[in-house]
């Protein structure tokens, strides 16, 4: 059974892998996950933890997808993103 606060977690990943300016199938082979993971976390499934760590380090704000808050390094990047657009 899927826990509430899971749905979320699922949504904010797949909302992440739409901020990355990268196709989303390129970003699923990069990382080497399913490429039913996006589908599935946009209809609420939770990433587990060998998936949590690849967005990680593939530049994911892992923080975001857990709590909903950006860590402060990203509201900093995406303030510069700003100014330089």
């Amino acid at each position: 059974m899927r826990r509430k606060a899971d749905i979320g977690i699922g949504k904010r990943a797949a909302e992440e892998m739409l901020r990355i300016n990268v196709p989303v199938r390129t970003q699923l082979r990069d990382m080497q996950l399913n490429h039913n993971c996006f589908y599935n976390w946009q209809n609420g499934a939770c990433p587990d933890s060998r998936a949590l760590q690849a967005l990680c380090n593939y530049g994911f704000d892992v923080v975001y997808i857990l709590t909903g808050r950006r860590t402060n390094a990203d509201k900093m990047l995406n303030a510069i993103e700003g100014v330089l657009e």
